[in-house]
This record gives structure tokens, sequence and C-alpha cells, in this order.
């Protein structure tokens, strides 16, 4: 009689197949915004998003709108005079919330593979930094009161104006450099803006103009490794550009301005300066999300609650902090 083998479904019945605890980052979404930690040639880091702790919900700022009268008189002539104006914006907090509610069955039934609160805590952060990124350009208060204002609204688009309109219809056409040079110029004061922001697509076109021998654009560019693996970053006019991918290609422009983020195929590239000064963000608990673990059971839960809270808001002090170009098309190439 010959031998029966052992079949690979009967074999599969004393199988434990091995488990990786850590979950693996799958969803990559980077921001220059918020790391801090890109080094260009000589170890300099374009200064990212500093957090100030205020003492209220509210942050009232001044900033000047009219000059005092000052002008010249003969020796002896009366002096008149008249006092400077300011005009007030206030900033409101608001808060991102969010809770991970673990029964007991599941804490003390699964507890000896994996830390299901630690796992859970990970992924949430991960996604109220992204909430926070996607407020952080698009959020707007008008249409949705719980949220702060983003870039979007903040930009100031008179007096000064620091919003540029590329093109002529709500189609949108491609980026020209007229309007780079013209952006750039935008950040008087000191420090000079620390980076222009653009979705991952319109970087894309920069290093295709960059690479281009045809049109002459290539020597508007240069470029300097990054500190670590040599990486290059692109600038133009002495400032760095770096992807973003939480700046849309989707953006909607009525006539030439900005009006949504979706619904449309245009995009928007911002230049940022950053500082307590300019562009910050606020909290009144702590920089950064807050997590409070509750041990159970509670009222409502046979089991423990982590409570994750982000009470936080963009201030823009001065109104040349940021500076934007909108309605590109972002896989359209660059124009001289």
């Amino acid at each position: 009689m010959a031998d029966t083998y052992l079949t690979l479904a009967e074999a599969a019945n004393y199988r434990t197949t091995p488990l990786e605890v850590a979950v693996i980052e799958n969803i990559l979404e980077e921001s220059p915004v918020l790391s801090g930690g890109i080094n260009v040639m000589g170890g300099a880091s374009p200064a990212a998003l500093p957090f100030q702790l205020v003492p209220d919900r509210l942050l009232t700022i001044n900033r000047e709108s009219t000059y005092p009268t000052v002008a010249w008189y003969d020796a002896g002539e009366k002096v008149t005079g008249d006092t400077g104006t300011v005009a007030q914006t206030t900033f409101t907090i608001k808060g991102m919330k969010t809770r991970i509610v673990v029964p007991r069955e599941v804490k003390e039934g699964y507890g000896s593979l994996v830390d299901q609160m630690n796992v859970q805590l990970q992924m949430n952060l991960k996604a109220m930094t992204k909430e926070f990124m996607n407020a952080f350009y698009y959020g707007k208060t008008a249409t949705n009161s719980k949220e702060p204002n983003g870039l979007h609204s903040l930009v100031s688009s008179s007096s000064p104006d620091m919003l540029i309109e590329e093109g002529s219809s709500s189609a949108g056409t491609g980026l020209n450099l007229t309007n780079m040079d013209l952006l750039t110029s935008m950040g008087r004061g000191t420090p000079p803006f620390a980076m222009i922001v653009c979705s991952r697509q319109l970087y894309r076109t920069f290093t295709a103009a960059r690479r281009s021998t045809t049109t002459g654009i290539a020597g508007n560019f240069s470029a300097q490794p990054m500190r670590e693996f040599g990486v290059p970053i692109l600038f133009y006019n002495n400032v760095p550009i770096f992807p973003d991918d939480h700046i849309l290609d989707t953006e909607t422009v009525s006539t030439t301005t900005y009006d949504a983020p979706t619904g449309g195929a245009t995009t928007t590239l911002f230049a940022i300066k950053f500082g307590p000064r300019y562009l910050s963000g606020v909290s009144f608990s702590q920089i950064g999300p807050v997590t409070k673990y509750v041990m159970g059971p509670t009222q409502d839960y046979d089991g423990d609650i982590l409570w994750v809270t982000w009470d936080v808001a963009l201030v823009m002090r001065s109104e040349y902090s940021v500076a934007a170009i909108t309605g590109i098309l972002p896989g359209t190439a660059i124009a001289a």
C-alpha cells in the first residue's frame, strides 16, 4: 500500500500564522509645515509652524491701520497732529475631539496579543494631524463654525493684496514665473518667506521645468541637497519649495477667485512666513493633542475610554505672513 502524504489542507489545521503586532504605516501624507526637520545645505532648517499657549479661548490682536499725521513746519508755526489707528482682529480656538472605547472583553481577552489602546491611539493621533492640516489650508469658520480659519480664509486680498489670481477664467491656467517673482517679493519684513508649499503634482511640474533645456526656464531654479540622503530641494528666488500632500488639485475657482477645495481642477501655491509676529498656532491647553485615559467601567460602558482632544487655531498677526497664487492647473507646463 502506497504511503499517504499529509495534504496542505490537513496541515493547515495544525498551523499558526505569525502575527506582526505593529500596524504598518500605509497612509503617508507628508507636509513640511509641522515637520520642522527639513535640512538644507549647511544644516539650516526652514522654520516650521511654531505654537504658543494663550490663557483664553479668544486671542485679539491689533494691527496698524493708518499712520499718524506728520508734516513739515516753519519755525514758530502752530503744530497739529493726529494719532495713528489700529484694527482689531480676533482668533477663536476650536476643538478637535475623538474617543476610543475599548470594551473590557477586548482589553482582557485580547490583551496577550496586542496593546489595543496604544494601537488605536497612534492611528487617532495621525488622523487628528491630517484633520488639522486640512483645516490649516481649507478651514473656513463662515462655512463650518466648528473649525478655525485656514490659509485660504486668512490670506489678505486688499491693503495689502497678498493674493495673485492665475488665469482669466474658472478653468484656471498654468503657472507663470512672472507671478512667482511677484509672490516672492511680497514677503516684506524680516525674515523673508520660510518656504513655498504646493501640491505634489505641481511640485513635479516644477522639477520638470528645472530639467527643461528648451524653454530657458531651468536657469530660474537652483537646488541644494538635503543634509540627509542628498535629496535635492528646489529654490526659487532663494525660497525653498516643498510638496505638501494636504494641498489639493481639485480646487474650484469662480471667475479667477478661489471658491472651494473640491469640484474643480486647480490648485494653490502658498508662500509662508512663520514666527510669533507672523503665522503661528495657538492653544490654551497644551501644544499638540491631549490624551486622557478613563478607567472603566463608566456609567455607559463596560470598558476603558481614551479621550483625545486638540484645542487649536491659526493666528496670522502680520498680513505679510502669507501670499498665494490661486487658479493654477498643476499639470500644465510652467511658462516664463
